[in-house]
């Protein structure tokens, strides 16, 4: 009796250790589980600050190369971007055209770049090169005499009209120059400064007295 009795209570001391064990293991395990926890999750935060550090630094590299290449574009000639080019012509006969008399061609059909000026008649170069000029005047009738294309006040080209008494047929004369004006340059038709203008200067929709240019080169 007594020996069942100490056996009885050696296998209850032996099972108390055993669940004392597994209750310590256990607790270690969840310990170790948490620090891996922690440990994973420091090491995804370092790497979520890497991929910050990378995307910000493949961010200035991207804006550097942007910056680069259009300082490399400044520093290239650059093209000219518009076409300086005009067509104007006389809205209505002109009346009693006398000596050193501005032709103010009104009526505008192209102006590319705005460098001609309906209200004067005159057109002024915005860059250096040479320009090409083209005028058509039309006499009316019993009416003759000289135009010129002047630049800065100097004649640089001049044409003769005339419409004779005894041909009824309208007739105008062209002048063409191309000429090297520099920037600010101004270039417009008159009669001339002395010779007599007699008459009248004739335009409608059958025969238009006209004045064109356009830059051809740059310098």
């Amino acid at each position: 009796m007594m020996f069942l009795l100490i056996f009885t209570m050696f296998v209850f001391f032996q099972e108390s250790i055993s669940e004392e064990n597994v209750v310590t293991r256990l607790s270690q395990t969840e310990k170790r589980v948490e620090l891996l926890f922690d440990q994973l999750q420091q090491q995804n935060d370092e790497i979520m600050h890497l991929k910050q550090i990378i995307a910000e630094k493949e961010i200035t590299r991207r804006e550097d190369h942007f910056n680069l290449n259009r300082e490399s574009r400044l520093l290239l000639p650059q093209p000219q971007t518009s076409t300086i080019a005009f067509y104007a012509w006389l809205n209505k006969t002109e009346q009693k055209v006398g000596p050193h008399h501005t032709l103010i061609l009104d009526h505008v059909e192209t102006n590319s770049g705005n460098a001609y000026n309906h209200h004067s008649g005159v057109f002024t170069a915005p860059s250096n090169g040479v320009y090409l000029f083209s005028y058509t005047v039309f006499p009316d009738k019993h009416s003759y005499g000289t135009i010129e294309l002047i630049v800065n006040s100097q004649s640089h080209a001049a044409i003769f009209v005339d419409s004779s008494p005894s041909d009824p047929d309208l007739g105008g004369t062209t002048g063409v120059a191309i000429l090297y004006l520099k920037q600010n340059d101004v270039c417009y038709l008159r009669t001339h400064s002395t010779h007599t203008f007699l008459g009248n200067i004739y335009s409608s929709t059958t025969a238009r007295t006209s004045f064109s240019g356009v830059k051809i080169t740059t310098e």
